[in-house]
Protein backbone atom coordinates (compact mmCIF):
# COMPACT_ATOMS: atom_id res chain seq x y z
CA UNK A 1 0.00 0.00 0.00
CA UNK A 2 2.82 2.32 0.95
CA UNK A 3 4.63 1.52 -2.26
CA UNK A 4 1.51 2.35 -4.27
CA UNK A 5 1.17 5.66 -2.40
CA UNK A 6 4.79 6.53 -3.16
CA UNK A 7 4.19 5.80 -6.83
CA UNK A 8 1.11 8.02 -6.89
CA UNK A 9 2.95 10.85 -5.10
CA UNK A 10 5.89 10.54 -7.51
CA UNK A 11 3.54 10.54 -10.48
CA UNK A 12 1.71 13.64 -9.21
CA UNK A 13 5.06 15.35 -8.62
CA UNK A 14 6.15 14.63 -12.18
CA UNK A 15 2.84 15.96 -13.52
CA UNK A 16 3.29 19.18 -11.52
CA UNK A 17 6.85 19.63 -12.81
CA UNK A 18 5.77 19.00 -16.40
CA UNK A 19 2.89 21.45 -16.02
CA UNK A 20 5.18 24.08 -14.49
CA UNK A 21 7.66 23.62 -17.36
CA UNK A 22 4.81 23.93 -19.85
CA UNK A 23 3.61 27.18 -18.28
CA UNK A 24 7.10 28.66 -18.18
CA UNK A 25 7.88 27.73 -21.77
CA UNK A 26 4.56 29.03 -23.07
CA UNK A 27 3.89 31.96 -20.81
CA UNK A 28 7.46 33.01 -20.00
CA UNK A 29 8.66 35.01 -17.02
CA UNK A 30 6.48 37.85 -15.81
CA UNK A 31 8.38 41.04 -15.04
CA UNK A 32 7.03 43.78 -12.78
CA UNK A 33 8.32 47.33 -12.77
CA UNK A 34 10.36 48.09 -9.64
CA UNK A 35 9.68 51.49 -8.08
CA UNK A 36 10.60 53.28 -4.88
CA UNK A 37 7.69 53.84 -2.52
CA UNK A 38 5.47 56.77 -3.49
CA UNK A 39 5.32 58.23 0.02
CA UNK A 40 9.13 58.33 0.19
CA UNK A 41 9.65 60.26 -3.06
CA UNK A 42 11.07 63.76 -2.56
CA UNK A 43 11.39 64.77 -6.22
CA UNK A 44 11.22 63.58 -9.81
CA UNK A 45 13.34 64.56 -12.77
CA UNK A 46 12.63 64.21 -16.46
CA UNK A 47 15.43 64.54 -19.00
CA UNK A 48 14.65 64.71 -22.70
CA UNK A 49 18.35 64.33 -23.60
CA UNK A 50 18.03 67.03 -26.25
CA UNK A 51 21.07 68.90 -24.96
CA UNK A 52 23.61 68.04 -22.29
CA UNK A 53 21.93 68.50 -18.92
CA UNK A 54 18.52 69.41 -20.30
CA UNK A 55 16.30 68.26 -17.44
CA UNK A 56 13.60 69.52 -15.13
CA UNK A 57 13.24 68.57 -11.47
CA UNK A 58 9.71 68.45 -10.04
CA UNK A 59 8.80 68.57 -6.35
CA UNK A 60 5.03 68.97 -6.73
CA UNK A 61 3.76 65.80 -5.04
CA UNK A 62 0.44 65.79 -6.91
CA UNK A 63 2.24 65.84 -10.25
CA UNK A 64 4.71 63.19 -9.09
CA UNK A 65 1.81 60.95 -8.05
CA UNK A 66 0.14 61.44 -11.43
CA UNK A 67 3.26 60.24 -13.26
CA UNK A 68 3.99 57.51 -10.71
CA UNK A 69 0.56 55.94 -11.23
CA UNK A 70 1.33 55.50 -14.93
CA UNK A 71 4.35 53.37 -14.00
CA UNK A 72 2.99 51.55 -10.96
CA UNK A 73 1.97 47.85 -11.15
CA UNK A 74 2.94 47.47 -14.81
CA UNK A 75 3.79 43.89 -15.85
CA UNK A 76 5.30 42.40 -19.00
CA UNK A 77 6.80 39.27 -20.52
CA UNK A 78 9.45 41.23 -22.44
CA UNK A 79 12.85 41.36 -20.75
CA UNK A 80 15.15 44.39 -20.86
CA UNK A 81 18.75 43.35 -21.58
CA UNK A 82 20.53 46.72 -21.76
CA UNK A 83 21.17 49.98 -19.92
CA UNK A 84 19.31 52.08 -22.50
CA UNK A 85 16.82 51.42 -25.30
CA UNK A 86 18.14 51.72 -28.85
CA UNK A 87 16.72 52.85 -32.20
CA UNK A 88 13.88 54.81 -30.64
CA UNK A 89 12.07 57.83 -32.06
CA UNK A 90 11.76 59.94 -28.90
CA UNK A 91 13.30 59.24 -25.52
CA UNK A 92 12.82 60.59 -21.99
CA UNK A 93 14.52 59.46 -18.81
CA UNK A 94 12.30 59.66 -15.72
CA UNK A 95 13.89 59.34 -12.28
CA UNK A 96 11.97 59.12 -9.02
CA UNK A 97 14.19 60.16 -6.11
CA UNK A 98 14.02 59.49 -2.37
CA UNK A 99 16.56 60.45 0.26
CA UNK A 100 18.26 57.06 -0.11
CA UNK A 101 17.31 55.54 -3.46
CA UNK A 102 16.16 56.15 -7.04
CA UNK A 103 14.09 54.45 -9.72
CA UNK A 104 15.15 55.16 -13.31
CA UNK A 105 12.85 54.39 -16.25
CA UNK A 106 13.15 55.17 -19.95
CA UNK A 107 10.00 56.36 -21.73
CA UNK A 108 9.99 56.24 -25.50
CA UNK A 109 8.18 55.92 -28.81
CA UNK A 110 9.18 53.20 -31.26
CA UNK A 111 7.42 52.15 -34.45
CA UNK A 112 4.31 54.13 -33.45
CA UNK A 113 4.03 52.33 -30.12
CA UNK A 114 4.90 53.62 -26.66
CA UNK A 115 6.96 51.98 -23.96
CA UNK A 116 8.50 52.15 -20.50
CA UNK A 117 11.79 50.32 -20.03
CA UNK A 118 13.57 49.63 -16.77
CA UNK A 119 17.18 48.48 -17.35
CA UNK A 120 17.62 44.72 -16.96
CA UNK A 121 14.03 44.38 -15.80
CA UNK A 122 11.31 44.67 -18.41
CA UNK A 123 9.86 46.56 -21.37
CA UNK A 124 6.28 47.68 -20.76
CA UNK A 125 3.87 48.90 -23.42
CA UNK A 126 1.74 51.93 -22.48
CA UNK A 127 -1.05 53.91 -24.09
CA UNK A 128 -0.25 56.95 -26.21
CA UNK A 129 -2.31 59.07 -23.79
CA UNK A 130 -0.07 57.94 -20.90
CA UNK A 131 3.03 58.73 -22.92
CA UNK A 132 1.69 62.21 -23.67
CA UNK A 133 1.13 62.96 -19.99
CA UNK A 134 4.82 62.26 -19.35
CA UNK A 135 5.97 64.08 -22.49
CA UNK A 136 4.06 67.24 -21.66
CA UNK A 137 5.71 67.48 -18.26
CA UNK A 138 9.02 68.08 -19.99
CA UNK A 139 8.80 68.42 -23.74
CA UNK A 140 6.16 71.13 -23.89
CA UNK A 141 8.38 73.50 -21.94
CA UNK A 142 10.30 75.57 -24.45
CA UNK A 143 13.20 77.58 -23.07
CA UNK A 144 15.46 80.35 -24.30
CA UNK A 145 19.19 80.02 -23.76
CA UNK A 146 20.57 82.69 -21.44
CA UNK A 147 23.19 83.65 -23.99
CA UNK A 148 20.43 84.32 -26.56
CA UNK A 149 17.95 86.03 -24.24
CA UNK A 150 19.56 89.49 -24.11
CA UNK A 151 18.01 90.33 -20.75
CA UNK A 152 17.80 94.07 -20.22
CA UNK A 153 18.51 94.55 -16.54
CA UNK A 154 21.90 95.45 -15.03
CA UNK A 155 20.39 95.42 -11.53
CA UNK A 156 20.33 91.65 -11.13
CA UNK A 157 22.40 88.49 -11.56
CA UNK A 158 21.13 86.23 -14.33
CA UNK A 159 22.72 83.26 -12.58
CA UNK A 160 19.81 83.48 -10.12
CA UNK A 161 16.55 83.74 -12.06
CA UNK A 162 13.01 82.76 -11.06
CA UNK A 163 9.68 82.94 -12.83
CA UNK A 164 6.67 83.55 -10.63
CA UNK A 165 3.22 85.10 -11.01
CA UNK A 166 3.95 85.44 -14.77
CA UNK A 167 6.96 87.67 -14.13
CA UNK A 168 10.70 86.96 -14.54
CA UNK A 169 12.82 88.05 -11.57
CA UNK A 170 16.57 88.07 -10.98
CA UNK A 171 18.61 88.23 -7.80
CA UNK A 172 19.13 91.90 -7.02
CA UNK A 173 22.52 93.44 -6.29
CA UNK A 174 20.78 95.32 -3.47
CA UNK A 175 20.39 94.01 0.05
CA UNK A 176 16.89 93.03 1.15
CA UNK A 177 15.32 95.28 3.79
CA UNK A 178 12.67 92.89 5.00
CA UNK A 179 11.37 91.48 8.25
CA UNK A 180 9.30 88.31 8.22
CA UNK A 181 5.92 89.68 9.27
CA UNK A 182 3.77 87.79 6.77
CA UNK A 183 3.25 84.20 5.75
CA UNK A 184 4.80 82.86 2.58
CA UNK A 185 2.68 83.32 -0.56
CA UNK A 186 4.29 80.52 -2.53
CA UNK A 187 7.29 78.37 -3.34
CA UNK A 188 9.89 77.96 -6.11
CA UNK A 189 9.73 74.21 -6.72
CA UNK A 190 10.88 73.47 -10.28
CA UNK A 191 14.53 73.40 -11.37
CA UNK A 192 15.62 73.79 -15.00
CA UNK A 193 19.07 73.83 -16.57
CA UNK A 194 21.28 76.74 -15.51
CA UNK A 195 21.81 77.69 -19.15
CA UNK A 196 18.11 78.52 -19.65
CA UNK A 197 15.73 81.34 -18.78
CA UNK A 198 12.81 80.20 -16.58
CA UNK A 199 9.54 80.41 -18.46
CA UNK A 200 6.88 78.86 -16.22
CA UNK A 201 5.60 79.79 -12.77
CA UNK A 202 7.60 78.30 -9.92
CA UNK A 203 10.78 77.73 -11.94
CA UNK A 204 14.39 78.66 -11.27
CA UNK A 205 17.65 78.06 -13.13
CA UNK A 206 19.70 77.79 -9.93
CA UNK A 207 19.56 74.76 -7.63
CA UNK A 208 20.37 76.94 -4.61
CA UNK A 209 16.94 78.56 -4.98
CA UNK A 210 14.95 75.33 -5.35
CA UNK A 211 12.27 75.17 -2.61
CA UNK A 212 12.76 78.84 -1.69
CA UNK A 213 9.71 80.48 -0.10
CA UNK A 214 8.13 83.60 -1.67
CA UNK A 215 7.36 86.74 0.36
CA UNK A 216 6.34 90.34 -0.32
CA UNK A 217 5.38 89.73 -3.95
CA UNK A 218 4.73 92.56 -6.40
CA UNK A 219 4.95 93.11 -10.16
CA UNK A 220 8.41 94.63 -9.81
CA UNK A 221 10.04 92.74 -6.95
CA UNK A 222 9.78 89.83 -4.53
CA UNK A 223 11.56 88.44 -1.49
CA UNK A 224 12.79 84.85 -1.48
CA UNK A 225 13.88 82.99 1.61
CA UNK A 226 16.58 80.36 1.15
CA UNK A 227 19.71 79.41 3.10
CA UNK A 228 17.93 81.03 6.09
CA UNK A 229 18.20 84.47 4.48
CA UNK A 230 15.75 86.89 2.86
CA UNK A 231 16.98 87.85 -0.62
CA UNK A 232 15.61 90.61 -2.86
CA UNK A 233 14.69 89.72 -6.45
CA UNK A 234 13.71 92.35 -9.02
CA UNK A 235 11.86 92.20 -12.31
CA UNK A 236 13.87 91.49 -15.44
CA UNK A 237 12.80 92.61 -18.91
CA UNK A 238 13.32 90.24 -21.82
Amino acid sequence: MKDNLKVVISFVGVIILVFAFFLKSHLGDIYKINLVKLDEITSMKIDNLAQGNNLVIFTDLDLIKKIYEIFNDKTTKIESISDNPTNVDKLFIVTFMTEKDTSVISVYEKNNKFYLEQPYNGIYEIEESEYNVIRKCRDDKNYTLLEDAKLKSDKVSTEYLVYYNNVLYGKSHKMADYKNENESVGKIDILIGEEYVPNYNGETNNKEILNALVFDLSDTSMILKYNNEFILFEKVSK
